[in-house]
């Protein structure tokens, strides 16, 4: 459709009768997503209920007025976990896991699970504008029966909207922007007003805004027609950059998310003597290539597979980060079905001079050396906020918020518990698609985990933003190059030499 028909469109449904999405406020939403796992809906009205049953609204007001919701929700588990319906009404708003402080979004996010509320064989859980089905099992554990998790348990995230499957469902009072950015590469994108005739929206593809008009079916959007203007050639390389380099990520995404999945263990021994982080994965492998199942250290024992005859190799920080890109070009390790051996990919930091791979200055010492493959941005000294000042530290983070963007390695520095000074290294997995606001991360503290960036900070509030290196196109195309995987190389301690993290 040509801009003029497009922008006569658009003038038609601004005039209507309509209403403006009813959200929360930009720093506020933003705020809540970096620090509660959620599906950054839109809710064109806002959830709401008005509970007859006075009882319920006491819990709720509890709930909702105080500052500690963790207790106030043990409390309602320990007085009525047998009444999964009376829970029903005070959890959820409308069928919506809805809040808008943090405070309650991370109690409500955490604590409350399926089993909690339904008894019946099948439930709904409406994320965004998917469902996923879960059945309950014989342990009283409601577990997906489709989706990418089939078979695993069922969780919750905040706006969510759950129902048992037999109830009819509700008009949703949101819509899912997510599929749309995938589709049309927007860094963010503001929804203006809710007419019969569509969605007008402002669309932000860098410094281009444009005006976009929006058709509405249920939770889901599609795009009825865009005005760009004088900014047509501009928008049309943005998009196709944009939608480039999410292809490519989608190769680096699916590397974390096989991490995740397989939860490969953080390489701090169960005994240690002294600091010997880092030391569990020489030890594997020499056990993987000796053709070991099991390996020893310290008197205590590992497996070198997990139950799936996965490899389960053990990672610090910074393994995670480049295990992942490796693993998006190719190269990972043998499962034990296979003969051991490393299959080669298109991505290899062993060839990049680094003098120890699993060490976070290295990694930027790389990131310096080599700005064709990576754009490094040190943080300026007003931004080095420490995490435990968290509302300046997220009110700094929204200013700054493209600054970090999903594929982005962030490094953050400080103390922790030992008084020491201690690197951390995660990838930005995700970003509000209303704001660009930067909200899910992906790092392996402990385990490897998707999780919102407040979550992946928690465990040293004295740490603050060092770095940020974004990896450039040139470099993520190679995960696109050549085939799905390389060939069986067998690998030796020379071709792949092995330090321990710093300190």
């Amino acid at each position: 459709m040509e801009d003029a028909d497009c922008t006569r469109r658009l003038t038609r449904a601004r005039a209507l009768a309509g209403q403006a999405p009813s959200d929360l406020a930009p720093l506020a939403r933003a705020a809540l997503l970096a620090q509660v796992k959620a599906t950054p809906v839109v809710f064109l009205e806002r959830p709401a209920t008005a509970p007859a049953d006075p009882v319920v609204r006491y819990w709720r007001h509890e709930l909702l007025r105080s500052e500690l919701p963790g207790r106030v929700l043990a409390r309602l588990y320990h007085g009525f976990r047998r009444f999964p319906a009376f829970l029903r009404e005070v959890l959820l708003t409308d069928g919506y896991l809805y809040a808008e402080t943090p405070a309650l979004g991370a109690t409500l996010a955490e604590g409350v699970t399926p089993g909690a509320l339904f008894r019946e064989p099948r439930i709904v859980i409406e994320r965004g504008s998917a469902e996923l089905h879960a059945e309950l099992d014989a342990l009283g554990v409601y577990r997906y029966v489709d989706g990418p998790e089939r078979g695993k348990p069922s969780r919750l995230v905040l706006f969510d909207r759950v129902r048992a499957e037999s109830a009819p469902p509700l008009a949703p009072r949101h819509v899912d922007l997510e599929p749309l950015r995938d589709t049309l590469g927007f860094d963010s994108m503001t929804l203006e007003r809710v007419t019969s005739d569509g969605v007008v929206a402002l669309a932000h593809y860098g410094e281009t805004a444009v005006p976009t008009l929006l058709v509405r079916h249920g939770a889901e959007l599609e795009l009825a027609c865009e005005a760009p203007g004088p900014a047509r050639a501009a928008l049309d390389e943005r998009r196709q950059t944009a939608l480039g380099r999410a292809r490519a990520l989608e190769r680096v995404r699916g590397a974390v998310l096989a991490a995740v999945d397989e939860s490969l263990p953080f390489d701090e021994p169960k005994t240690e003597f002294g600091q010997q982080d880092g030391k569990l994965r020489q030890e594997w492998r020499q056990a993987y290539f000796r053709g070991a199942r099991h390996y020893d250290f310290n008197g205590d024992t590992y497996a070198v597979f997990d139950g799936g005859g996965r490899p389960f190799v053990p990672e610090v920080c910074i393994d995670f980060i480049v295990d992942s890109f490796e693993r998006a070009g190719g190269a990972w390790y043998a499962p034990e079905s296979a003969p051991r051996a490393h299959l080669a990919g298109r991505i290899d930091f062993d060839g990049t001079g680094m003098l120890n791979r699993r060490n976070v200055e290295e990694f930027i010492a790389l990131a310096r050396r080599r700005p064709d493959w990576f754009e490094l941005r040190p943080t300026p000294p007003e931004e080095q906020v420490p995490f435990k000042w968290r509302d300046r530290f997220f009110a700094t983070l929204f200013q700054e918020r493209r600054e970090y963007q999903p594929g982005d390695i962030v490094v953050i520095l400080g103390e922790r518990d030992d008084e020491k000074l201690h690197y951390h290294s995660f990838f930005v997995f995700d970003a509000d698609p209303v704001t660009a606001m930067p909200t899910l991360v992906a790092g392996n503290s402990g385990r490897p985990r998707v999780r919102a960036w407040a979550a992946e900070m928690a465990s040293a509030p004295k740490r603050s933003i060092f770095a940020r290196v974004r990896p450039r196109a040139a470099f993520l195309e190679q995960t696109l190059e050549g085939s799905a995987r390389g060939a069986p190389r067998p690998l030796t301690a020379k071709a792949e030499p092995l330090r321990s993290p710093a300190p």
